[in-house]
């Protein structure tokens, strides 16, 4: 029986300026056959289908926004993206060759290195061969090309992209980038870590050089529709190693370390893998990195809990440093930063910790906007901003904290949640540093660091259906008067429920399974279809756009954000 709407003076729970138009302005790791499952049609970036050698080129793409882009008319309010890459009308990045590009064909099944990758019947064979060619091309990383590199769906190779200073500059503009992309049909191109004191792609990391005048940086990549994986960590492959420590000189990752700018990375999968844009060297890591449509999956650190240990490492999905106006949007992150729940378990030094996250992105990172991410079974947070910004229309699915921005409390931070959707919690007790008290369970929705009531706004959240839930929202924004509107909190356990007459306030993940008529409506089908996506294999109802309508409609929530 649901408990009588009532509404406490100490809790934050009115559901004040939903639909004002003031508010406007206010565990199941991947194994390969899953993965053979994920298929994509591998048409190369933008195009509708594959590319064959006598097929003309596409189109040409739409000029870049900077926000509200992609979306027909029937697109969710809530789905239209705010990406600065020139999005189609299913919201897909849509670009077209340039007249001095030069597109290279890499095969690992049929290629040979010996010839010119010029096309898919002369695709050359290694990453190496392919990188050579973009240095040839770029004379020495000195001109701006916007090159195509297309990688064989299906393929998979064991070797790293050593991005070095000299080997590419960049695209020339926001529609006309870099490209590093695919071509035929089967699932995406697949790049395992070669575990050779490199991390599996990497701008920054090797040799030295790196320009950092803004006219000279990197600048214009995007990366679409590729897959990073890493089998040390795959408890399904021979490789497995669940107590390994990652060397700092050999790290498993995808890494942009040096200035850039307009990085776009889309519909990629990192399994066991995470994504770094981070500083080197005291430069700014990027301005303007876009991830959009991508999954993150099972990455997760060594722990080693028994006290008197010093030993652990951190395990996000993505990790940011030193970045300015990221954009993270629509992807799907699970079950990072923790294997096992149960340090008597099978794999104790995988368990669940306060420091590993979905998503972490730290203070410096400014000008930042999440938007409709599903964001699912964090170790501890599903989305960590602890330099502020504005998270949008986000599903977050049982994790230790929901949403945790400004965790530093830092002031004059932005601070902005509209629209998001929190349902249930990840009931597991987190660790600390290793020999400390491993009781330190969150089940958290959000939390709000030091508020300054000019630079905070909040509405339409939803915070909902957790019989483990401890704090809804944290206690800066309990006492403090810009916070005490924008939330409905609602059968979240140690909380009373929010004031108000709502219409299905019972709506739950399991119900929207049931309303959509999935084979099984339960939780875990709805991870498993949602592990599932990529442009080939987009179901809009394994989005946060379209769970977060049903549940808004339960509570009478009317979706309006403009930025």
């Amino acid at each position: 029986m649901r408990r009588r709407l009532s509404c406490r003076s100490t809790l934050v729970c009115l559901a004040l300026c939903i639909t004002a138009p003031a508010c406007s302005d206010s565990s199941q790791p991947a194994s390969d056959a899953a993965r053979a499952d994920a298929a994509r049609d591998g048409g190369g970036p933008g195009s509708d289908g594959p590319r064959s050698e006598s097929a003309p080129p596409p189109s040409d793409g739409m000029p870049g926004r900077e926000g509200g882009g992609g979306g027909d008319s029937s697109t969710p309010p809530g789905a239209k993206s705010f990406s600065w890459s020139p999005v189609d009308s299913a919201g897909w990045s849509q670009y077209a060759p340039h007249a001095t590009t030069r597109t290279i064909y890499v095969s690992s099944s049929s290629g040979n290195d010996n010839n010119d990758g010029s096309s898919e019947s002369k695709a050359v064979k290694t990453i190496a061969r392919a990188l050579a060619l973009l240095k040839t091309s770029s004379q020495d990383g000195t001109v701006r090309k916007p090159d195509w590199v297309l990688f064989k769906a299906g393929d998979t190779w064991t070797e790293d992209f050593r991005f070095r200073a000299n080997t590419v500059k960049g695209g020339i503009s926001i529609q006309h980038p870099l490209v590093l992309s695919s071509y035929g049909q089967g699932p995406r191109p697949r790049f395992i870590w070669p575990d050779a004191n490199s991390p599996l792609f990497s701008y920054g990391w090797h040799g030295s050089g790196y320009p950092t005048a803004a006219a000279d940086v990197a600048a214009y990549w995007a990366v679409i529709g590729l897959e990073f994986y890493n089998p040390h960590k795959d408890p399904a492959a021979s490789e497995f190693e669940p107590t390994r420590r990652y060397a700092g000189g050999n790290p498993p990752t995808v890494m942009f370390q040096r200035e850039a700018h307009h990085i776009l990375f889309e519909d990629c999968a990192f399994r066991f893998v995470q994504l770094v844009f981070q500083a080197g060297g005291g430069a700014k890591a990027a301005d303007h990195v876009a991830v959009r449509r991508s999954l993150f999956l099972d990455n997760y650190g060594y722990h080693n809990h028994y006290p008197g240990s010093t030993e652990f490492d951190h395990a996000q999905g993505i990790y940011a440093s030193a970045v300015d106006n990221l954009l993270l949007e629509e992807n799907f992150l699970d079950h990072n930063g923790w294997l096992s729940g149960d340090v008597n378990g099978t794999y104790p030094t995988t368990v669940p910790t306060i420091y590993n996250h979905n998503v972490y992105l730290q203070k410096d990172t400014t000008n930042v906007l999440c938007h409709a991410n599903v964001s699912v079974r964090a170790s501890s947070d599903g989305i960590k901003a602890r330099g502020g910004g504005v998270l949008v229309n986000n599903l977050i699915l049982n994790s230790g904290i929901a949403l945790n921005i400004n965790g530093q409390n830092q002031a004059n931070t932005v601070q902005e949640t509209h629209f998001n959707v929190i349902l249930d919690s990840l009931n597991f007790p987190l660790h600390g540093e290793p020999g400390t008290s491993p009781n330190q369970e969150r089940d958290w929705g959000i939390n709000y660091g030091t508020i300054d009531a000019a630079l905070f706004k909040s509405a339409g959240n939803i915070i909902a259906h957790s019989a483990g839930g401890q704090r809804a929202i944290s206690n800066n924004c309990r006492s403090d008067a810009p916070c005490l509107a924008g939330h409905i909190v609602y059968d979240w356990k140690g909380e009373t429920n929010s004031s108000g007459s709502f219409p299905e306030p019972q709506r739950t993940l399991v119900s929207y399974m049931q309303s959509i008529g999935a084979a099984s409506a339960t939780f875990d089908e709805f991870v498993a279809q949602a592990r599932k996506q990529s442009k080939a294999n987009w179901r809009p109802e394994y989005t946060a756009s379209a769970v977060n309508e049903y549940i808004r409609a339960g509570f009478g929530v009317v979706y309006n954000y403009q930025p």
